[in-house]
């Protein structure tokens, strides 16, 4: 819903009509909308860390760098709905949500050390301007995959950051 219909139009109302509870149990459970947000957002940011991490786990120094970028590019935002939150997350930070702003920032410094220190692992010897790179790869891909451009060959774009960068 908060796709659909922005974090800011949704209600509270809303979200317990959809999952088909009383107010008062979501309430319950998320005193205030902004605490459900909250909640939705740390689980967001959650499964993110979590997908760079298996990530790490996965790749290895005999992977192509082309392969090893294309299995975190390919795996990390891998639905729209998933494309599509973290977009109206940033929105909201945009417009002026501050706890999520900061959590943003705080999540993109932290992606951004996870993946240096995976390129590091392998052996690549630029992982931090490979890792920058890939960052401006996934932002596009994101907003691909949220407005269902599916004309994306993330090979190519996989390969040509790998020669170039």
């Amino acid at each position: 819903m908060f796709c659909s219909k922005g974090i800011g139009a949704t209600s509270i109302s809303d979200i317990a009509k959809a999952v088909n509870l009383s107010k008062g149990t979501i309430s319950y459970y998320f005193p205030s909308k902004e605490d459900l947000v909250f909640e939705a957002a740390n689980n967001h940011f959650i499964d993110v860390t979590n997908k760079i991490f298996d990530w790490i786990y996965t790749i290895s120094p005999r992977m192509t760098i082309e392969d090893t970028i294309f299995l975190l590019l390919s795996s990390i935002f891998d639905t729209v709905d998933k494309c599509r939150l973290h977009i109206c997350l940033i929105y909201d930070a945009i417009m002026g949500h501050e706890v999520i702003e900061k959590i943003i920032k705080e999540k993109a410094v932290q992606w951004h050390s996870i993946v240096t220190a995976g390129l590091k692992n392998i052996g690549y010897k630029n992982p931090e301007r490979m890792t920058d790179s890939f960052f401006m790869a996934l932002d596009t891909v994101i907003l691909r995959r949220a407005t269902g451009i599916t004309s994306i060959n993330e090979h190519e774009i996989c390969d040509h950051i790998a020669k170039y960068i």
